[in-house]
């Protein structure tokens, strides 16, 4: 038989609602009691605040049991809310709190029972029922509330802390940056100068000389990086941007580089389409993105190796890749190689140190120029292919060209040998 809770609602029981208003407190410690018992890890049952409200609670849902639930619908579930929200002011998990209740309700048709001169009848009964689950709707709806609330202020202070460090990280490294810029120009200086003075030196001198000179511009590039790096990260890179030909940006690109392939003994090819390509960017920065992944294959590319580069148009794109015979890259490091401070390997002869910051700059610097980068591997020890992409320049701007432009073949999936050689050992 289903009993209608409107019903209930609005029917008066003065006997049962006098009982558990009058005897409130005595239901408290019962309930405290069996509390304890039932959930021996919520022993915050005892906190005054928890008892002194629930006692309240039990009054209201008397006085509403005598006056008929549906002419003060409110007066037990306001209890019920500071009821859960202070259940989770106190560590309650929503489990404990609809128990909390439970409990309270055997306790309370117990009390009944043993008070009455009579049986407990089966509407009373149900009355007791209907109000002790409005009870526990409105404290879950006020629990869950207060634990929302709680959760979205963490994030947020979260979010706050984590741009508070990243500001202050970005402050420190960029005081580093300057502090650092000065005595590294000094011995850049000094070492080029002893290069000069010492040219004929002892071979242990001019070996020591020349270890002083790639270092120190290596050192120079990084601290380089890392001031682009916090520039970005505050909004603060510039881009001077002109119509140009890719063809320029290499060509500045691959004599940047020239030394390190020759010095790692690499075979550098270079495949153009021939056709003009077009886009419109910061020449230095472009040329700072491909030097990045130009000495990043030579690094990560044994001696003797080979860097192929392609150029060419595809639709309203310009791609150029940088692909190298070096250690590869795994597969589940292929998402993660563009991310700051990200090293594919421990530092060996093969895969050098250093900070993990230029694949990161690449990205930022491609990003700023509407453009995209990606990179594929065969895994381990079978290379790797760097693919970055721009939009095809489309206005009237006139290219201007700084250096003489290198022959260009046809467009081919495959590079073509011949077209480029930087540091053939066949060609020495």
């Amino acid at each position: 038989m289903t009993i209608a809770t409107t019903a209930i609602r609005s029917e008066p029981h003065h006997e049962i609602g006098s009982i558990i208003s009058r005897n409130a407190e005595d239901l408290v410690e019962r309930w405290c009691a069996r509390a304890l018992a039932e959930q021996p890890t919520a022993s915050r049952v005892y906190l005054d605040v928890l008892r002194n409200e629930l006692r309240q609670f039990l009054q209201a849902m008397g006085r509403v049991l005598l006056q008929a639930g549906e002419r003060h619908p409110r007066l037990h579930s306001d209890q019920a809310k500071d009821h859960g929200e202070q259940r989770w002011d106190n560590g309650w998990s929503l489990t404990e709190l609809v128990r909390d209740y439970q409990i309270l309700q055997l306790v309370v048709l117990e009390h009944l029972e043993s008070e009455l001169d009579r049986p407990l009848r089966y509407r009373e009964a149900m009355a007791v029922g209907v109000f002790i689950n409005d009870a526990i709707a409105s404290s879950i709806a006020a629990y869950v509330e207060s634990r929302d609330q709680h959760q979205g202020e963490l994030e947020r202070t979260g979010r706050d802390a984590l741009h508070d460090a990243q500001a202050r990280k970005d402050d420190f490294l960029a005081l580093v940056v300057h502090e650092l810029r000065n005595p590294l120009g000094s011995i850049v200086t000094a070492s080029e100068a002893l290069a000069v003075r010492l040219r004929d030196a002892d071979p242990d001198v001019s070996t020591a000389l020349r270890l002083i000179r790639r270092q120190s511009r290596q050192v120079a590039r990084i601290l380089d990086d890392l001031s682009d790096i916090t520039r970005i990260a505050r909004g603060g890179l510039t881009l001077r941007q002109k119509v140009m030909d890719v063809a320029d940006v290499l060509e500045e690109a691959l004599q940047a580089t020239e030394g390190l392939m020759k010095e790692r003994e690499h075979r550098v090819e270079l495949t153009m389409q021939n056709t003009p390509l077009v886009i419109k960017g910061d020449p230095a920065r472009l040329v700072q993105v491909l030097v990045n992944l130009l000495n990043n294959a030579a690094r990560y590319t044994p001696p003797g190796g080979q860097v192929t580069i392609i150029a060419r148009r595809r639709d309203d794109r310009i791609d150029v890749s940088v692909r190298d015979t070096g250690v590869g890259i795994p597969e589940e490091m292929l998402t993660k190689v563009f991310d700051m401070y990200t090293r594919v390997s421990a530092p060996t002869e093969t895969s050098p140190d250093g900070l993990g910051i230029g694949l990161a700059l690449v990205k930022e610097i491609v990003s700023l120029h509407d453009g995209t980068v990606s990179v594929s591997s065969d895994g381990p020890g079978q290379g790797a292919e760097f693919v970055i992409s721009f939009p095809v320049y489309m206005g009237h701007e006139p290219v201007m060209y700084s250096t003489p432009q290198p022959m260009r073949l046809p467009p081919t999936d495959e590079a073509q040998p011949g077209n480029r050689l930087v540091g053939d050992p066949e060609r020495r």
